[in-house]
């Protein structure tokens, strides 16, 4: 885990240890500022493939989404680039 205190600014201060350790560091350093604490890090987000962004537009407008608002939808549903879906989305039939 990871304490953080006073970040971005003149006394920053990162501490790493066992999370049964954090107390007593607390405690040693004496709580000034503000802390952040991490306790893990985030994993990758998966990335859609084209087979996954096909199947959210095709709900998308089967749900009846205009074609824009199912492109919009997927872009930021799926976070994936809007040039790609836009492409995906011209392959669909009308």
């Amino acid at each position: 885990m990871a304490l953080a205190r006073e970040l971005t600014k003149l006394h920053e201060e990162v501490w790493r240890g066992a999370l049964t350790h954090a107390l007593a560091h607390v405690v040693q350093a004496g709580p000034r500022g503000e802390y952040v604490v991490v306790v893990e890090g985030a994993d990758e987000p998966a990335v859609a493939d084209d087979p996954t962004i096909h199947a959210a537009l095709v709900t998308a407008l089967q749900d009846g989404a205009t074609r824009k608002d199912a492109i919009a939808t997927v872009t930021t549903d799926l976070a994936v680039p809007k040039r790609r879906v836009f492409d995906i989305a011209m392959t669909l039939p009308r």
